[in-house]
C-alpha cells in the first residue's frame, strides 16, 4: 500500500482502515494516525469541518448515532479537515496529507446504517473522494 501512494495512487483509510495495524509499521507512518478505542455504547456524536481546509466547505457539520472512534492523529503533520465531539470527548476524525508522489485520507464516521445513509455523511465522503482523486 505505501509503494502504490508513494507512487502516484491514492488511499482512503475509513474508520476499520485505521485499526489494527502495528503503531510502529509503513502503514500507519504513511496514514499519520490511527484507532485508539471506543466507548462501548453508541452516543450521539457532533462532526464538525475546521475553517479553510482542502477537503470540505467549512460550514459542513451533522449530528448522528454513532461509534465515537478516538484515534491518535499527528496533527503537526497532516491537515486536519474534521473533528468529532461527544459526552465522551473530541478527537479528529478526518485528515488528509500528500505522501510521496500520493494522497492519503482518513476517515472516522459512520458506523451504522443510520450514519452511512446520512445526506451530510454522504456528501463528506463523496468530498474526501473528490479530493483524493484530484490533481
Amino acid at each position: 500500500m505505501t509503494k502504490y501512494v508513494g507512487n502516484g495512487g491514492s488511499w482512503l483509510a475509513w474508520h476499520s482502515g485505521l485499526a489494527s495495524f502495528p503503531v510502529e509499521g509503513a502503514y500507519i507512518k504513511m496514514l499519520k494516525g490511527y484507532f485508539l478505542y471506543h466507548p462501548e455504547k453508541l452516543h450521539l456524536v457532533h462532526y464538525k469541518a475546521f475553517a479553510n481546509n482542502s477537503v470540505l466547505p467549512s460550514t459542513t457539520s451533522f449530528e448522528i448515532v454513532d461509534e465515537h472512534y478516538f484515534v491518535h492523529c499527528d496533527s503537526e503533520n497532516t491537515n486536519v479537515f474534521l473533528y468529532s465531539e461527544s459526552i465522551d470527548g473530541q478527537s479528529a476524525a478526518g485528515w488528509s496529507h500528500s505522501f510521496g508522489e500520493g494522497k492519503v485520507c482518513c476517515l472516522t464516521p459512520a458506523h451504522n446504517k443510520e450514519g452511512l445513509l446520512n445526506e451530510e455523511f454522504l456528501e463528506i465522503l463523496r468530498n474526501c473522494v473528490n479530493w483524493l482523486i484530484l490533481r
